[in-house]
This record gives C-alpha cells, structure tokens and sequence, in this order.
C-alpha cells in the first residue's frame, strides 16, 4: 500500500498530503477525498498517476473537515492496492463547499385526476451553515445535464417537489441539486430518476404481446417450483422466428438444467370482477422430461400455486429430476413438435381484488435439448390499469423560480 498518510493544513484552501511509500518503476500513486472526519463515507479520486510521495490538494474548502486515502497502482495501471490508513484535517480560508447531498431519489406518479410527478429526496447535510436549500431540473432523455434552462424549481426547503406541469404518457427526468445558503454552492450530483403521468387506477385489460414498448416483464431463474430462488440461468427471451400476433414473442430458450422464468409486474385484479388470463403458445419441448407450468402468486412471489388451464396442459412430468424440482405428474406444457399457436386461458376468479404475479416456468433435466417454449399475446381481464389524467399547464420549462418559501407541493411556473 502507500504506507503511512498524513494530511496537514497548507496555506488558505490547501491541504498538502504525505505517504511513506516509495513508488518502484512503473508504480504510480492515487489519492481519493471524501468529507468529513475518518473513516470517511464516498470517497472520489481526485488525483491519479502521481510518482512522488507527496501532493497538495488545492480543491479543498477552507472550514471543513476532509479524509483521505491513497492506493498505490502497478505498472500494468490495472491492479491497485487496498486503502492507506485515512488521514484528515481541516485547512483555513473561506468556507466555499457545497452541501453533501445524494440527489433525486424517486418520481412518483400523483396518479389523480390532473397529472403530476413527485419528485423526492433525502435531506443534504450543509458544510458551511446553510440554510440548505433545493432545485429541480427536468429533461426529455436520461442523460439531460441540469442547466438554467431546464431548471423547473429553486429555493425550495421541503425534500419533495410536484411538478403539474407534465402530459399523460410522456417520460421525464429528474435531477435534484442542494444549495448552501452561506455561500451560494451548489453540488453537482448527476443522479437522474425518471416517470410517467397517469390518473387514478380503473378497471381495465392489462396485455403484453413482447412487442417494443409493451408493458415490461422480469426474466429470473427460480430453483424450486414452489418458492426459493437460486440464479443458474437467464433463460428467456424475445423471438422473432416463431410469433402468433406482431414481430415477437417470448421465447424459453433450451439447455440442460434450466429453471427460468417470465413473469408479470405486480397486477392488481379488479373486485368483484371475474379475471382471465388469456394467452397463444407453442412448444417443442422433451416429453415429460422437461416442461413448462403457468403459475400465480399472491404474496409477492414467495410462494406459487400452478394454475389450472383450459384446455388442460398437454401433458405431465414423469419424474422430478428437472431443474425446478416438480413433482412427479405435475401437469406441463410438453411433448414435441407443437409448433402452431393455440390459445390457453385460465379463470382468476380465486383471486379477485388481489395483487397477483403470474409466470411461465420452463424445467429442464440433465440431458437432451430440443427448440423451447413459446408464448404470446398474453391479456388479463379486469386488472387496475393507469386511467387517464389532465394535463394542468403545458410541458414548459422555467429558470426564474422567486428564491424563497416554496416549500411543500406547490410549484410557480414562468413563461418562456
């Protein structure tokens, strides 16, 4: 490692940095800061490449404590050390620093009858005495740079922001930056957190076909068929060889040894409503040594109940020698050379006003592999989908929020 460090104040906002290592040829030392006293919290490099045994850190604010560590690199530049012992210290000068602050956290959508997005945070810790204060800025693709321009709010003092002015359907995103009042600093975290307005839930079909800006399902491996998960295998897929409506369908894949599943989001289903779950599929898949099993969960996915089709599965395990562990007889989707879509549905009834996760579960034994398990076009009656929202004020930027009492869920918005 660099041996031992010590961090001494300089001269006004300067730190000067010592170690006892000595770099061999080629070697080369990294320094990395973080706030506060030892052992520190995120530390960031901030100096890299350095051959000597020494350096001074001219970044630093005066009044405030920072710790620090270095690690020594071999010639390679790809293998670094452990971190030194930390050292800290606390320089002279103005306070500049920013607030040590972690950024946007989480846009939820209002999900009421006039649109909105709330944005939130936690709380930044000042440096310099504050008051802390907070802007949001909002852009139209992931990687937006906050800017003036896209700044939709300042001065607020609450850690949660509305913002009204959004259209139904639309992506935005959003990035929160912390102020110190004493002195004007803002961070500049670059953590970006996006959403989508909607109004209040209803009664509606909930439906994914694997085409390109469906609703989006999980892909997980899952050892046992009735709850614990152990990782092996990604599994499934989309596909464009074999579809029953559109470009795509899911897809299994094929190996020995496979417990993969695809599974639905979270999918509230309407009370007092009688659900079905409809869906195509098609298969080639070793006879009763492997298959495929739909099944329904109504805790989170902690445990799984196989569901009951109609028409009834085409076939049974003959052993429990699969991936998944399902029991001998176990109804499936199995046999070779299925390849032509058909239509399977099963009723929900048992499920009505419950939050529910539905998968497509694909086992394989030890041996043998043929083309897989297809699935498509699948639709849920009577789910609580995203109703529709009105729009309050059009999507339009501001930069001139007043600084002051913003607190809270209002927001002001200027012309552009």
């Amino acid at each position: 490692d660099a041996g031992t460090v010590t961090a001494t104040a300089g001269a006004d906002q300067v730190i000067d940095l010592a170690w006892t290592a000595t770099a061999e040829p080629g070697e080369t030392f990294d320094v990395y800061r973080s706030y506060g006293a030892c052992p520190g919290g995120a530390f960031e490099r901030v100096a890299a490449g350095l051959s000597g045994s020494t350096w001074s850190d001219v970044t630093v604010s005066g009044q405030v404590e920072y710790s620090y560590v270095v690690r020594r690199r071999d010639p390679s530049g790809f293998c670094e050390s452990a971190d030194s012992l930390c050292a800290a210290t606390t320089t002279t000068g103005p306070c500049t620093a920013p607030p040590v602050f972690a950024g946007a956290e989480t846009v939820a959508n209002a999900g009421t009858a006039a649109c909105g997005l709330e944005v939130s945070w936690s709380a930044a810790a000042d440096n310099c005495g504050g008051p802390v204060s907070y802007s949001v800025y909002r852009g139209s693709t992931a990687g937006f740079v906050p800017a003036p321009e896209n700044r939709i709010a300042e001065g607020l003092s609450d850690t949660v922001h509305l913002d009204p002015s959004v259209v139904p359907g639309q992506d935005y995103f959003y990035a929160v930056r912390a102020t110190d009042g004493a002195n004007g600093s803002a961070d500049p975290n670059l953590e970006r957190r996006a959403g989508r307005a909607s109004g209040p839930l209803a009664d509606g079909p909930w439906s994914t076909g694997a085409e390109v800006g469906d609703p989006a399902v999980t892909y997980s491996s899952s050892a046992g068929a009735g709850g614990g998960a152990v990782p092996e295998h990604v599994g499934w897929e989309f596909a464009t060889n074999r579809v029953h409506g559109g470009e795509r369908s899911f897809f299994s894949t094929y190996s020995d040894g496979q417990c993969t599943a695809v599974t639905t989001p979270p999918l509230t289903l309407s009370a007092d409503q009688t659900s079905t779950l409809r869906f195509w599929t098609a298969w080639d898949i070793e006879d009763r040594w492997d298959g495929g099993v739909v099944q329904i969960s109504d805790d989170g996915g902690a445990t799984w109940q196989t569901l009951g089709l109609s028409p009834d599965y085409p076939g049974t395990f003959r052993s429990s020698s699969d991936a998944c562990g399902f029991p001998t007889d176990q109804p499936s989707f199995t046999g070779l050379g299925f390849l032509s879509f058909a239509e399977y549905t099963a009723d929900l009834t048992a499920w009505q006003g419950s939050e529910v996760l539905i998968r497509w579960i694909f086992s394989t034994d030890g041996a043998q592999t043929e083309e897989g398990w297809y699935v498509d076009d699948i639709s849920i009656e009577h789910t609580q989908v995203p109703g529709s929202c009105t729009s309050g004020s059009g999507a339009i930027f501001g930069d001139g929020f007043e600084s002051g009492d913003l607190a809270g869920w209002s927001t002001s918005q200027l012309g552009g």
